[in-house]
């Protein structure tokens, strides 16, 4: 790196909610935040400034001020290279008006007031979300970017002594087309109506059918351990373990930015590194780490791209998109085949346990008892726990279908169900 050298990263998000509570609309307030985040490296000592409307030379000068007293950092920034083309922003989504999300947000409350034949508090949030971000840096990288995202929810409650029965669903795409109300309006009725009976489970273990919401939350400890932080300082028990199989051969998960449909999909990343497809999990063989240009250099390995960049400055490893490839498999199959087991939609707490050793203990938000091939009873008071590199040894099936989901600590994710053996539960 050069005795001085800079990098800047630039962010304008330009939001319009449209939010209904219990089937009221009580905001439509579109708004425009950004900032510019400037990291300089000065004398081998890394200097960071942020701020908004402030021209390239004075964040520069403020970073460089601050470098004097920053810590050590030795990067090789990355130079101007050829971009693949991603088209994930749409001109009708950008300009679409609030009025018609507020009829799409009243089209899915009476939708699912309609099938249940009650009147429920439904909740719907609908997100028109226009992202622009550019890198430009001392080595003569000026990329730019934009991406349109629509991102809906909607959720039904029925709170009733002891008990709160409530079912979501959620989807996002970078193109109006590529959200289906009515298919949300469907699902959630069909999961209601399953719930409106209660079961326990006891402890011990069980198989498992995991929905495509809920794994990026088991695969959490998997990214925790691939952080390029963690495999610089020496904490994760994945640092040796590139060309090792950790999961069963049916897992291939990858970092693809350039998934259609994928709001995160980008050409680059946050320090302006070109993005690639890359394995992340190949045949359930480690295949690579989540590096910033930092990390990367640290321990001798290539940029992987996926670094994110806030307001405070410093980057951090991450992916563009978390996709996991389909088996072959249909879903419907895979449940009618499950004499007894657990169907896990979504889950709570999956942070709450050692996720650098591997370890998740997560309780059910939505899950069902399965009986006989299919969605017997709403689960109540129950948890599952375990280590990722043991219970996903055990992968009965992956399904053929996939659905967007999405990671808990920043990016899209595109996932299928998979069966699981032999997974530790708590329950009654």
């Amino acid at each position: 790196m050069a005795r001085e050298s800079y990098d800047l990263y630039e962010r304008e998000t330009d939001l319009l909610p449209v939010n209904f509570e219990g089937g009221t609309l009580t905001e439509i307030q579109g708004r425009v935040s950004g900032f510019a985040t400037c990291r300089v490296v000065a004398e081998g000592k890394a200097g960071y400034h942020t701020a908004f409307g402030v021209g390239d030379e004075e964040l520069v000068a403020r970073a460089t001020e601050a470098a004097a007293y920053g810590p050590e950092l030795d990067v090789d920034l990355p130079g101007p290279a050829p971009l693949e083309a991603i088209e994930v922003y749409a001109e009708d989504l950008a300009a679409v008006p609030a009025g018609e999300l507020v009829a799409w947000g009243r089209r899915i409350i009476d939708g699912v007031r309609d099938g249940l034949g009650r009147e429920l508090p439904v909740t719907v949030k609908l997100t028109r979300e226009i992202e622009r971000f550019a890198v430009r840096n001392s080595a003569g990288v000026d990329y730019r970017h934009a991406a349109t995202a629509l991102d809906v929810f909607a959720q039904v409650a029925d709170a009733q002594e002891g008990d709160i029965h409530d079912v979501f669903d959620f989807e996002y795409s970078s193109e109006l087309a590529g959200v289906d109300p009515d298919r949300m309006v469907r699902t959630i009725v069909d999961y209601f109506e399953r719930g409106r009976e209660t079961a326990s489970f006891p402890t011990g273990t069980a198989t498992v059918l995991i929905h495509p919401f809920a794994l990026p939350q088991f695969l959490l400890p998997l990214l925790v351990g691939m952080d390029g932080e963690r495999i610089k300082d020496g904490t994760s028990p994945l640092g040796d373990k590139v060309g090792e199989r950790i999961f069963s051969d049916r897992i291939t998960v990858t970092d693809d930015p350039f998934r259609p449909g994928l709001p995160a999909s980008a050409p680059f990343d946050g320090e302006g590194v070109v993005a690639r497809r890359r394995p992340l999990v190949e045949e359930g063989v480690l295949r690579s780490f989540n590096h910033t240009l930092e990390t990367a250099k640290a321990i001798g390995h290539e940029p992987t791209g996926g670094a994110r960049r806030g307001p405070g400055g410093k980057p951090t490893g991450g992916v563009f998109n978390l996709v996991m490839e389909a088996g072959e498999t249909p879903y419907e199959e895979i449940l009618s085949s499950l004499d007894r087991g657990l169907f896990l939609r979504y889950m709570s707490g999956s942070g709450q346990a050692n996720n650098l050793a591997g370890e998740f203990s997560m309780g059910v938000y939505s899950a069902f008892l399965v009986e006989n091939g299919r969605l017997a009873k709403r689960l109540k008071n129950v948890m599952v726990a375990g280590n990722v590199y043991d219970v996903f040894q055990r992968v009965a099936a992956v399904s053929a279908e996939r659905i967007c989901s999405w990671v808990d600590n920043g990016g899209n994710a595109l996932m299928p169900y998979v069966l699981l053996e032999g997974v530790p539960v708590a329950g009654s």
